[in-house]
């Protein structure tokens, strides 16, 4: 109606949970003017009330190699950070939202920290003396038996620490090679570590810890896609199980019960391509055959693993998967899945979407652009608001 707007102001309270807009615009009059007012200094208020859900979040973010290419990593980073925005706002004092953080490659890194966690012959072996001039990054084997399905903490079943041996695929033992564990080496990597991603984030409801460990996030090659372990993690990350083994506080309030009616328990689970175990060419073309089968990963070699193939160890993988996101809903997680890119092929989105607590909650995002709006969605899905005045 030809009005110029004036003064806007925004102004915030009860911990950021209640916005305030007053606004002013000055509008022409009409009818008015024979009297000779020609214009009319309007005011507006409204009140919006945010609220946020208490929960406990995993997310259960792929860092596998493929997530290097077109930029899928920095996506991915954002679209967390973006999730954190709207869940814990710069200056909120909420701490009835915990986040955690599970990076996954075809292990998982539950930090050097807990050496205590592993058995108690294996803690021998991550000295100084069987890993040379490198150390223990954290990354832990799959437990054997069903062990890679459950929660039990590291008291009932403790951990083996991950370790890849020096051979043809990965020549560091001296003198006949060198190790080379950075980042940038890719897949020309070397060392005991190989493959190992960056360690896990308990659950927080400390904003810069959580943003911490999603700026740690790098695509670490080599291995494979084991989701399921992922999977596994954010499922203990959320067990009242764990109460007090992440920080060693029996007294710890997290995670609380299952069945508490003032927290929804949450994971949101990605990747961007099909569980597999990885076989890196460059070692001749085994195709999963021969004295290798595959690279090494939380469950060995593919040999190790027991299958005859790559595929069959797939099918496997993925069952583990299914059944793993089973028992985290029967327990009432709430479960988000993400595909992410043009990798996943039709029965990994399959696998994603029965995973998740229903339709509405799976997410194929085949652009950087549309995983940033799923993330986005899910905190839109997550904070109700609301006109109070």
């Amino acid at each position: 109606l030809g009005a110029t707007l004036g003064s806007v102001e925004v102004s915030y309270a009860n911990n950021f949970t209640r916005i305030s807009i007053e606004a002013t615009a000055t509008a022409p009059t009409y009818f008015a003017k024979i009297l000779g007012t020609d214009s009319v200094e309007v005011n507006a208020r409204a009140v919006v009330e945010r609220t946020i859900p208490a929960v406990e979040m995993a997310l259960v973010m792929d860092n596998t190699g493929s997530m290097r290419s077109s930029n899928k990593i920095g996506a991915m980073k954002q679209a967390a950070r973006d999730l954190i925005d709207i869940l814990k706002p710069e200056g909120s004092l909420n701490d009835d939202v915990w986040i955690g953080l599970v990076p996954y490659t075809a292990t998982v890194n539950i930090g050097p920290q807990h050496a205590d966690w592993l058995h108690p012959n294996d803690r021998v072996h991550v000295s100084k003396i069987d890993f040379l001039t490198s150390s223990w990054k954290g990354c832990v084997e799959a437990r054997k038996l069903g062990g890679d399905e459950s929660d039990l903490t590291p008291a009932e079943a403790p951990f083996i620490a991950y370790y890849y041996g020096s051979d043809v695929d990965n020549r560091w033992w001296p003198p006949t090679g060198t190790i080379d564990e950075r980042n940038s080496a890719e897949n020309n990597g070397r060392g005991p570590n190989l493959g190992c991603g960056p360690p896990i984030t308990f659950l927080t409801s400390d904003r810069d810890e959580i943003l911490l460990g999603i700026d740690k996030m790098l695509p670490w090659h080599r291995g494979g896609t084991l989701g399921n372990l992922g999977l596994s993690w954010g499922w203990r990350m959320l067990s009242p199980r764990w109460r007090g083994v992440w920080d060693n506080d029996p007294a710890s309030a997290r995670p609380v019960d299952y069945n508490d009616p003032a927290i929804d328990k949450i994971a949101i689970v990605m990747t961007d391509g099909q569980n597999q175990l990885y076989d890196w060419p460059d070692h001749g073309p085994n195709n999963g055959v021969g004295p290798l089968g595959s690279d090494f990963s939380a469950y060995g070699r593919l040999q190790t693993f027991g299958f005859p193939s790559l595929d069959a160890a797939r099918r496997e993988v993925d069952s583990r998967f299914a059944r793993t996101c089973q028992t985290m809903k029967a327990n009432g997680i709430q479960i988000y899945t993400m595909t992410f890119g043009a990798t996943p092929d039709r029965d990994t989105q399959a696998l994603y979407r029965h995973c998740a607590s229903n339709s509405d909650n799976y997410f194929h995002a085949p652009s950087n652009d549309d995983l940033i709006e799923a993330f986005h969605t899910i905190g839109r899905r997550l904070v109700t608001q609301r006109i109070v005045e």
